[in-house]
């Protein structure tokens, strides 16, 4: 089996001790260097006599010991180096990804940038319906992608904590990013059972790159909430977006300063869809509305509203 590039640097350190003296990493490749200027003669007959390529020293195997150590535990582990950018290295992402239980393909993305859709960057979205996405409220897992790919970086953190049956958390899960999903009654296991007031023992406080709030509509929570009784009807809709402002308001704590809020709706339909209210109860608590997209099924029997904003709060 061909060994990997780390232990072909391995091998080369055992050398490279032997001709210099030196013991430890940092002292040899510096002895190497320093005879590869001062006798480069002697330096390239020693490195021909190994049988390596006088460049694959010079230009790769001589660096190692400045890689940061997300990338040389990237190498540890068996990663090719050919496969590594470095100059285009989030250091910060790279070690998210080195945490996940399947590393590989995290880091595999991680390098791969953003593959969003090109239809990702239209205003109007496009999407097959079926009764169940219709039933549980759900997003259609290719506009799930978009949302994801157009809000938050490769590496980034999502976090959603109305996350209903996860489609939101899959979706950033297989695009290369962190994800956490937690709902009072989850449909998936890639969502925890948890309060939405009890986040802040989930998630820790200003980690999230991106939070989504994705309540339910109008019609769902009128149907479950019993503290319309008192409440005249006129005033439900007004209820139902102070409702949701309660949610932008136990939740922001977890927002980094800088990151994205997306707020997710579906206005009722009585004649009139007035969308200024959403926008309106992000832009009063801090939040610079900087995008929007409408998501439409293609029968015409469903839509979605997602508002975006990015928090403007020291």
């Amino acid at each position: 089996m061909a060994r990997t590039f780390w232990q072909g640097y391995q091998a080369f350190l055992t050398q490279a001790r032997l001709w210099t003296g030196e013991s430890g990493e940092r002292p040899v490749v510096e002895a190497v260097r320093a005879r590869a200027r001062h006798d480069p003669d002697a330096f390239h007959a020693w490195v021909q006599s190994q049988g390596w390529g006088r460049a694959y020293v010079e230009r790769h195997l001589l660096y190692v010991v400045d890689h940061p150590e997300e990338v040389r535990e990237l190498l540890r582990r068996g990663y090719p180096a050919r496969r590594i950018p470095l100059r285009l290295l989030d250091r910060t992402a790279l070690a998210a990804a080195l945490t996940e239980a399947d590393w590989r393909t995290a880091v595999d993305r991680l390098f791969q940038g953003s593959r969003q859709p090109h239809w990702a960057g239209q205003r109007v979205w496009l999407f097959d319906s079926s009764p169940e996405l219709r039933r549980r409220e759900g997003l259609a897992p290719s506009v799930a992608e978009a949302l994801i790919e157009l809000v938050c970086p490769p590496g980034g953190f999502v976090v959603d904590p109305l996350a209903g049956s996860g489609e939101l958390v899959r979706a950033a899960r297989a695009t290369g990013r962190r994800a956490w999903g937690g709902d009072l009654r989850p449909s998936s296991a890639d969502v925890v059972q948890a309060d939405v007031t009890d986040l802040l023992q989930h998630v820790p406080e200003r980690s999230a790159d991106v939070l989504i709030l994705h309540p339910p509509t109008f019609g769902a929570w009128a149907k479950t909430t019993a503290d319309l009784a008192d409440v005249p009807h006129s005033e439900h809709y007004a209820a139902y977006l102070d409702g949701i402002v309660g949610f932008l308001l136990t939740t922001r704590a977890v927002l980094k300063p800088g990151g994205v809020v997306v707020l997710i709706a579906r206005p009722p339909r009585d004649g009139h869809v007035f969308l200024a209210p959403f926008e309106l109860a992000l832009g009063e608590h801090g939040l610079t509305p900087s995008a929007y997209r409408l998501a439409v099924s293609r029968d015409g029997t469903e839509d979605w509203h997602f508002f975006i904003a990015q928090d403007t709060k020291e």
